[in-house]
């Protein structure tokens, strides 16, 4: 908070506060990521030199100030009290607002989307066209509800049904013998639609196999791979200095401690500087852990050359670990302009995205489908019938 004057009179503004700014948006961008848990956000920036606020602690009657509060690390229960403050994103929502999100007259440390993915649909801003903002309560990152993802039909919500053009349905209906029989199946408002949930994940997964990524495309790929990790690398720098300098003063803290040991002579006290120094000592240990973890080494950047390479030359790869059906829509929008159907599975004819094509042996394997399996025999035998009739 910052007081300035406006045509005389004494106003309350909200400013960029260095000191924990930085903070505030290294979490912010790891909980968006989701990749992290909670818990390791918060050992990543206790590592780089978090602490609470401190502020004065004031007696009963608000007269004398009795001592102090904060200074601590950060815990998982105190960032998911942090990542919920509409502030971050500059955005209002008090009681004096009647609890109704309004956009504030200062940017926040965070856009909107960021925070929202932040929360991950626990809370939800959602900015309309008129600029007004609408507070929502769990629901997904994108403003729609969070389905649930069912690993036993990994293609439902992306193959779309040949009648009536929505995505089919997946259930496993139970035989006579107490076999389960899966099927991706659709009948609104037409005759039942159903496929074979075994044909449909074997071609499904062919294709996905024998999708490549264009020429043109490599180029621009490869380059780009390039200059990100450039850029992630000065970022990881910057954490490791940062991380460094924290470390630094954890071990000053520690020496005035071990001095102030020699020097008492109580043993309740000489206890508690124990006590002191082997916590501080932890704090030590946890951020040298951490910076190790992202230091980079020459093996580190030929690992992951690597795996960019395997990523290039199979893209089917990025469809791995899909955790929700959200996820699987956004992920396979990347791979199709439009979502496929089975008879575009099999043939060979889905609307790929602009990046991407099919492989030759693919078309080649789908031709042959229709392709008279015949030597020069059969060929004579096949035109003489013909030529007789």
């Amino acid at each position: 908070n910052k007081r300035i004057y406006v045509v005389n009179k004494k106003k309350c503004i909200q400013v960029r506060y260095e000191p924990e700014a930085k903070y505030v948006e290294r979490l912010f961008k790891l909980r968006s990521e989701n990749v992290l848990t909670d818990q390791e956000i918060c050992d990543d920036l206790n590592a780089m030199g978090y602490r609470s606020k401190i502020q004065n602690k004031w007696n009963k009657d608000k007269t004398a100030i009795v001592g102090t509060i904060g200074g601590n690390t950060l815990t998982v229960k105190h960032l998911q009290v942090l990542v919920e403050r509409y502030t971050y994103c500059g955005v209002i929502c008090e009681e004096w607002t009647n609890h109704l999100p309004i956009k504030a007259k200062y940017d926040g440390l965070v856009d909107l989307d960021v925070w929202n993915r932040a929360n991950k649909g626990k809370v939800f801003l959602d900015l309309k066209d008129d600029g007004s903002i609408e507070l929502q309560y769990n629901v997904g990152a994108h403003g729609s509800k969070r389905k649930r993802y069912n690993p036993q039909f990994p293609f439902k919500g992306v193959l779309r049904c040949e009648v009536c053009d929505k995505n089919m349905k997946a259930s496993a209906s139970t035989g006579k013998t107490g076999d389960k029989f899966g099927a991706y199946h659709c009948e609104r408002k037409h005759k039942r639609n159903s496929q074979s949930q075994k044909d449909v994940e074997t071609n499904f997964t062919k294709l996905l196999h024998s999708i490549r990524f264009t020429d043109n495309f490599l180029d621009v790929f490869e380059r780009t791979i390039q200059i990100q990790f450039r850029k992630r690398e000065g970022e990881l720098s910057e954490y490791t200095a940062k991380t460094n300098i924290n470390v630094a003063d954890l071990e000053m803290t520690k020496s005035m401690l071990i001095k102030s040991f020699s020097l008492a002579t109580l043993s309740d006290v000489r206890k508690g500087i124990e006590e002191e120094i082997s916590k501080v000592q932890k704090q030590i240990d946890q951020a040298r852990i951490k910076r190790d973890e992202m230091e980079l080494e020459e093996a580190d950047i030929t690992n992951f050359i690597t795996w960019c390479k395997e990523i290039m030359e199979h893209p089917a790869k990025i469809l791995t670990d899909i955790r929700s059906e959200q996820e699987l829509i956004h992920t396979f929008s990347l791979f199709f302009e439009k979502f496929p159907n089975y008879t575009e599975i099999v043939s060979g004819t889905p609307k790929l995205a602009l990046v991407f094509k099919l492989s030759e042996q693919f078309k080649v394997d789908k031709s042959a489908l229709v392709t008279p399996q015949c030597g020069f025999q059969n060929l004579f035998n096949i035109n003489h019938i013909s030529y007789q009739v």
